[in-house]
């Protein structure tokens, strides 16, 4: 075993380590992460491939609210290990470690970074960058698509091989479909005619994946549901200038693909006398991948952090590619990295340890229990999810009140909703309902952390149990009863 490999295996060790003993606690559970969970864990209690989480279907229907092979692999890894947040969400952490060793090998049998040095503070910057961070701790089905781009780097030299890649990309990411079309466009102008028929192949594999997915949900009658459902997503219903108008705060959300870009752009230009057309190529592909994919998704939908990866691999490859050739600007460059690295994982390592006792799922599974009688239907915040599910409870999230089917509308007895979600349930549901004293309240995290973490902005919120009243007899209802 070479010096490199042991350290490689040392950060991912330690990378699952630190990432292990405290993904129950940060961030606290959110709407995405339920939405792709709940289709995997109905699957795995045998309730079939079903979800009481979005709007679009209601619970006898076949799960279509987005694309089914995250869902699918999760409702395997949780028959193995189990219903809770932790297992839920160690799936993406092992999959993220099969990225970075996929990466990591690339970069070192395509000597695109040649120095063990500069392949490894690549590693370093993919394990802690903000956007890597945000999609392998929150439950989201990001990782897959990363493991894709993997996939697709170390089989670039054999283009068949890319067939069967790209007829994944559609069952695993609808956005990584626009992603995969102006890549190709982008490597196709830097690569030349080789690069171009590698990038036409990958397109044709992801042409008979998109078909392949259109069929898999006709045969299972859910088509157009998957249609109703993903219309909806990102800025789709906005018009071309409110989207415009919100473009730019999609290249400044993530700290670290900022910073790993401006270190990138000081290396180029003080090295500009000794650029070579191999960093050339790599460093303009990073770049324009940059500018233009953010522009194109946004347009198309959404680029939100979580998307972020697909510009920050580039960025990062490009920046050890370029620093190992280029002995320039070494101490500003050396900062930044730091900085980048600093602004994604140990940032969050700092909110995850801020009132970890108070951010123990345990609270909310006590909570749950104060508040929910056995074999009651309730409609419950996504926050208190797992602990419903351990509890044996199917809850019904907000995001579902307009599919409710009648028997599941007529069976709801209790809220466990924030006080802002209250009105559109009643509306939903009808019917009188009552304020109890039996609250969560989320932790407060120090007020610095919050101005610098925007994850913790989100997680104020107080959840409160409301029951419904039964109505009073009418003397109608009365005298039939007599």
């Amino acid at each position: 075993m070479t010096r490199e490999i042991r350290i490689l295996l040392l950060l991912l060790a330690a990378f699952l380590l630190v990432n292990g003993l405290t993904l129950s606690r940060y961030p606290s559970v959110w709407v995405d992460e339920v939405q792709f969970a709940d289709p995997a864990v109905s699957l795995a209690s045998g309730e079939g491939f079903t979800s009481t989480a979005w709007f679009a279907q209601d619970s006898t229907q076949f799960w279509a609210g987005n694309v089914p092979l995250y869902s699918g692999l999760l409702s395997v890894w949780l028959r193995v290990f189990g219903i809770s947040i932790l297992a839920e969400r160690s799936l993406n952490l092992v999959i993220f470690a099969a990225v970075v060793l996929l990466i990591w090998r690339w970069m070192r049998n395509s000597q695109t970074v040649t120095s063990l040095t500069w392949r490894l503070i690549a590693v370093t910057l993919l394990l802690c960058g903000h956007a890597m961070v945000f999609s392998y701790r929150s439950g989201r089905y990001d990782a897959l698509g990363m493991v894709l781009a993997a996939l697709v780097l170390n089989l670039w030299q054999r283009p068949l091989w890319l067939v069967p890649v790209g007829l994944l990309i559609p069952f695993a990411g609808l956005q990584l479909i626009p992603a995969g079309l102006v890549l190709g466009v982008i490597v196709s102008v830097f690569g030349g005619r080789p690069a171009a028929i590698r990038a036409a192949t990958l397109t044709a594999g992801i042409g008979i994946g998109a078909v392949c997915l259109r069929s898999f949900y006709m045969l299972n009658g859910a088509w157009e549901g998957f249609r109703a459902s993903t219309s909806a997503i990102g800025q789709m219903r906005q018009s071309i200038v409110e989207k415009l108008l919100s473009l730019p705060s999609d290249y400044v959300t993530d700290k670290s693909r900022v910073l790993v870009a401006i270190a990138l752009l000081i290396l180029l230009w003080s090295g500009r006398s000794m650029l070579q057309s191999a960093t050339r190529r790599i460093a303009g592909f990073a770049i324009a991948a940059l500018i233009l994919l953010p522009a194109a998704l946004h347009m198309a939908g959404k680029f939100p952090i979580y998307y972020g990866w697909m510009v920050f691999i580039p960025l990062v490859i490009a920046l050890a590619h370029s620093a190992e050739r280029l002995p320039v600007a070494r101490y500003s460059v050396g900062a930044l990295i730091v900085l980048a690295a600093l602004a994604g994982l140990p940032l969050r390592m700092l909110g995850a340890v801020s009132n970890f006792s108070q951010r123990d799922p345990a609270r909310v599974e006590a909570f749950v229990r104060q508040a929910v009688p056995q074999n009651t239907t309730v409609v419950a915040d996504f926050k208190t999810y797992y602990a419903l599910r351990s509890a044996g409870i199917r809850p019904l999230l907000p995001t579902y009140l307009h599919a409710l089917t009648a028997a599941e509308r007529e069976s709801v007895e209790t809220l466990l909703l924030r006080p802002e979600d209250v009105a559109s349930a009643r509306k939903e549901l009808g019917g009188q309902w009552v304020a109890t004293e039996i609250v969560l309240s989320a932790p407060a995290p120090p007020t610095l952390l919050k101005k610098l973490v925007a994850e913790l902005r989100e997680e104020n919120f107080e959840i409160r149990v409301y029951r419904r009243i039964a109505s009073a007899p009418t003397l109608a209802s009365l005298q039939d009863n007599r």
